[in-house]
Order: C-alpha cells, then sequence, then structure tokens
C-alpha cells in the first residue's frame, strides 16, 4: 500500500503556457479503520431438562444472538477545550462473509447428537452451509441481520436414552474473507435429570417395598418379632 507519494506540475508548451514555479505536494494515504464484530446476548450457560434436547427439533443455541460491527476511530477533542484526543465508536451497516458454530472438545456422535439449522432461511438468502460432525460452517456475503435469523435457528438435538450432563460450544463470524473476525462466544450446555430416570438395582427396590409395606400381624415387620414394650418396664 502507498502510503505517500510526490506530485510534480510541469509545461512544456512554452509559446502557449505560462510561466509556473515547480510545484511539490505530497499525498499521504491513511490506513483504514478496522471493524469490530462484537457477538453478545448469549449464555455463558444453557440450562434445560433433558427431555427437551431430545424432541424432534431439539433446544436453540443462540436465541437471543445480537450482532454489532463498529468503527473506532480517534476524535480530536482540542477544539472543544479538552487535552488529547479520545476513541468513538460508530455503529456501521456491514456485511457478513461467515459465521461458524464448533463443538468444544470431542466432535459431536452422530448416533446420539446432531446440529440443526433452518435450511429455508439459509436458501432464500442464498447462503451456503457445511455441516460436519467437527462444526457448521455458514458462508456468504448477507446483511448482519441475515446471520442473526440464520445463527438463532440453530438447533442441538439428542437422541432419545442418549445420557450426558453437558456440552459446550463456540461460536465466531467474521468479514472480508476472515480478514476481521469477531470474538469468540463460548456456550456451555447443562442437560438437567430428574431422579426418576436415574437407574434403581432391583433388590434395593425389593428392599425399599419390605420396608414401605409392613406385615399385617401384630408386632411383626417384615418376619422379625418386635419386643413386647410392657416387658421389663
Amino acid at each position: 500500500m502507498v502510503k505517500d507519494a510526490l506530485l510534480l506540475v510541469r509545461c512544456f508548451n512554452e509559446e502557449s503556457c505560462l510561466s509556473l514555479k515547480q510545484l511539490e505536494g505530497y499525498l499521504v494515504v491513511l490506513q483504514p479503520d478496522a471493524p469490530q464484530i462484537s457477538l453478545s446476548g448469549v449464555g455463558p450457560h444453557l440450562a434445560r431438562p433433558a427431555p427437551e434436547f431430545e424432541g424432534p427439533r431439539g433446544v436453540p443455541l443462540f436465541p437471543e444472538l445480537r450482532i454489532v460491527c463498529s468503527l473506532s476511530h480517534a476524535v480530536n477533542t482540542a477544539s472543544q477545550g479538552m487535552e488529547g484526543g479520545a476513541l468513538m465508536s460508530d455503529a456501521v451497516a456491514h456485511t457478513l462473509d461467515g459465521c461458524e458454530v464448533q463443538p468444544l472438545g470431542e466432535e459431536l456422535n452422530p448416533e446420539r447428537e446432531e446440529l440443526l439449522v433452518d435450511m429455508d432461511v439459509v436458501r432464500e438468502r442464498g447462503l451456503e452451509i457445511i455441516n460436519t460432525t467437527a462444526y457448521i460452517a455458514i458462508t456468504g456475503a448477507e446483511s448482519i441481520s441475515v446471520y442473526e435469523d440464520v445463527l438463532r435457528s440453530v438447533r442441538y438435538r439428542l437422541a432419545k436414552g442418549s445420557a450426558r450432563f453437558e456440552r459446550r460450544f463456540r461460536l465466531s463470524c467474521s468479514e472480508m474473507n476472515g480478514r476481521y473476525t469477531s470474538n469468540e462466544l463460548t456456550l456451555e450446555v447443562n442437560f438437567l435429570h430428574s431422579l426418576d430416570s436415574l437407574y434403581q438395582p432391583s433388590h434395593l427396590l425389593a428392599s425399599q417395598q419390605q420396608f414401605l409395606h409392613p406385615s399385617h400381624h401384630s408386632g411383626e415387620l417384615s418376619g422379625h418379632t418386635l419386643p413386647n414394650p410392657h416387658r421389663n418396664s
């Protein structure tokens, strides 16, 4: 990138040209302000009963996701009677070119879990999607609002009987072919299990039933004779 340039103005036709002094000027090219992509409104924890994840549509991971793109630039405050300068941030209408949802730790087990996306929104906007066990990548130049709608439709589903207690996901977005990237948003999903779903051995259940249902004979409990309370008083 050219940072400065030297310009010379001359006249080569002496008959029809006025006599001018040699002029020199410099053109300074400043670096553009880098956009800042901010992801918020999610997590860091999402806790739901385990049966909700086993439904046909699963549970949305980012239902309240908010994406903001801003430009930070220096402002000269000397004219306002203030020393030095300040950083100002302005929200701008930018287009993203990709977002990625990635499970942290082990990859998804296709026999027990999966990530679902609203494909109608993806097709209507002409976006492309790659859905693997390691990540979901959504690509294509589109507005922030479109990417918000697509990412809010991402759902996590478990197969029935899949015993899990937690899962972690990471979300990030970018623009200008990955030149500028957002912050990494991490979400921890917790599965709430009820006590009724815990496994109880058969001999434990039998002992509980014997304790809760005593014998009908007076002074006996489960075949054992109780001492007479009046004896040896």
